[in-house]
């Protein structure tokens, strides 16, 4: 829906659902047309698994779901618990025709930037083109997953 509307759902400045009348009964829509089509279980069902994750809950190991929506840095784990044959195997991007694409396809697990306020910006660049393109700094950064500097 943010695709299609090209605005978020929630405006996080005034605090408040972003989407008209109108646009919430065509998202409602869409996720009740997802449900009668076997698309995607509904969110009774998904919660009848209790607190876990995806990855752990029988139908998504016994190969009954089709396909996730995920943080990059976890793939391993939705692929390691797969049954065979079952097999995780990377979709294309699908999305609307015409632009502005305003959404992600996937989650990035990891983000670098450089503060407004940093005193000497083209250093911090070239330690962030250090870390993502040279081999050692590739391997520095390794698969784990980080948590934000404080």
């Amino acid at each position: 829906m943010v695709q299609k509307y090209n605005q978020p759902a929630i405006d996080e400045k005034g605090r408040k659902f972003s989407y008209s009348k109108a646009q919430w009964a065509d998202f409602f829509g869409m996720y009740k047309k997802l449900i009668d089509s076997h698309v995607m279980p509904d969110t009774r069902y998904y919660a009848s698994f209790g607190k876990s994750n995806m990855y752990e809950m029988k139908p998504w190991i016994q190969g009954e779901w089709g396909g996730t929506y995920m943080w990059n840095s976890t793939i391993n784990k939705y692929s390691d618990n797969l049954k065979p044959p079952a097999k995780l195997v990377l979709g294309n991007t699908r999305c609307c025709r015409a632009p502005p694409m305003p959404g992600l396809f996937f989650k990035p697990a990891q983000m670098l930037s450089i503060g407004k306020s940093t005193k000497n910006p083209q250093a911090a660049a070239k330690v962030i083109n250090f870390l993502l393109n040279s081999k050692e700094g590739v391997d520095i950064l390794g698969t784990g997953a980080r948590r934000a500097a404080e």
